[in-house]
């Protein structure tokens, strides 16, 4: 993954507002969301900014945590 790249967060995954799966969660994904990436791997986990999403999240730094195998 690069940063800045627009992904598709799948069905079933984990959004979280910190690097560390213990950090608060955001909720799971129940349907594919749009985002960018717009960060380096830190901890098994993204940050990204949510592109689909009226109003927008993005006030807190989101995380995506089961990012697919290199």
């Amino acid at each position: 993954m690069t940063h800045y790249e627009i992904i598709s967060v799948p069905i079933g995954t984990e959004l979280n507002f910190g690097p560390s799966e213990d950090s608060e969660t955001l909720g799971v994904v129940q349907r594919p969301i749009r985002a960018q990436i717009i960060g380096p791997l830190t901890e098994g986990a993204y940050p990204i900014n949510l592109i689909d999403e009226q109003p927008p999240l993005n006030q807190q730094r989101i995380y995506w945590h089961q990012p697919p195998p290199k």
